[in-house]
């Protein structure tokens, strides 16, 4: 039974239309279902409590936060997407945010840009203090937070961040009516597939412990021109592409893993000697909780290995929850090239 997530898209507009459009398309592409403002219209009580009705029905909040802090709330003096963050926060509500780049802000004011902007469109003028405060709070600890540097980026952050929380957490989704209702008449035959499907899985699924993973099967060698049905060149530029964030990196690990610069590639964490080192044998997720740059490698570098088909994932007995992950053919011999 297929699922859509619906995923609330909140933001400043007129200063990010093109990124809001990027960011609708994808959550498209990956056969979603966005919502945002282009549904109503901003500015009275009665519309932020419908706003906040269609965050309650949404599965996923998504933040995009360009330079400016947008128009504020009569009572509370806070802006509009400032609330709406807020609300998601309490809420409960899954949440990832998209903040741009100094970078891609000033692109926006070039006149090389699609849609070149003037300097005070783009940035705060009347409330940088609130602009600052409010880009701490989506910034600060144990937030889910990408900071792309061009719209491709911003689209591959919303497809990988949305991969991630889909799989990591148990949300309930949409769903035909009919097929809801179908499922729920046939009882029997449902129990009939699970045992079936339990029953193919067993003939196919190794397990190790207490975590289990699913053979890949019988798959032609790996070459430089085919890497589960991708280029090398195609991989590799992927993961360059890819820029993470390393600021909440704790100094003695940037020391002795050599990781001093403030953004690295995908790629370039990827084939770090203590990154590589851990794909040695099976990266158990339970040996690295308190591990800040195995947490990086996990949420920003294996969702791209996952989508070349570089790695095997384990997951619990349950079938649902990762416990780790480990290089397959394809992934000993995608990495075996970037270090010969």
């Amino acid at each position: 039974m297929e699922r859509k997530m619906q995923v609330f898209i909140s933001s400043t507009y007129t200063d990010l239309i093109e990124e809001r459009q990027h960011a609708v398309q994808a959550v498209l592409d990956a056969n979603h279902i966005p919502a945002g403002m282009e549904l109503f219209k901003a500015g009275d009580e009665d519309q932020l409590t419908v706003i906040k009705k269609w965050i309650d029905d949404s599965d996923i909040y998504m933040l995009i936060l360009g330079g400016r802090y947008g128009s504020l709330e009569p009572k509370t003096k806070l802006s509009y997407t400032h609330l709406e963050f807020d609300y998601a926060l309490k809420s409960g509500k899954p949440i990832f945010a998209l903040v741009l780049s100094d970078n891609m802000l000033k692109h926006k004011t070039l006149p090389s840009s699609n849609i070149s902007l003037n300097d005070k469109d783009v940035y705060e003028q009347k409330n940088k203090k609130k602009y600052i405060e409010f880009k701490s709070l989506v910034a600060g600890p144990n937030r889910t937070v990408k900071f792309p540097d061009n719209v491709d980026q911003l689209k591959m952050y919303t497809l990988t961040s949305l991969y991630d929380m889909i799989r990591s957490k148990n949300l309930s989704g949409w769903v035909k009516a009919t097929d809801s209702e179908l499922i729920a008449e046939n009882t029997t035959l449902r129990k009939k597939i699970t045992e079936l499907t339990d029953e193919i899985n067993s003939l196919k699924t190794v397990n190790t412990n207490s975590f289990s993973r699913v053979d890949a099967g019988l798959a032609p060698a790996p070459t430089i021109d085919n890497i589960g049905g991708f280029t090398i060149n195609e991989i590799v530029d992927a993961m360059k592409n890819v820029h993470i964030e390393m600021y909440s990196l704790p100094y003695d690990i940037k020391v002795n893993t050599g990781i001093m610069d403030t953004h690295v590639t995908a790629l370039e964490l990827f084939v770090n000697p203590f990154v590589t080192k851990a794909f040695s044998g099976v990266l158990e997720l339970s040996s690295y909780k308190n591990d800040d740059l195995i947490e990086l490698v996990v949420s920003d570098v294996v969702p791209l290995l996952l989508r070349f088909n570089l790695v095997h994932e384990y997951v619990s007995t349950n079938g649902y929850t990762p416990t780790g992950y480990a290089l397959n053919p394809n992934g000993h011999f995608f990495l075996g090239k970037l270090i010969d």
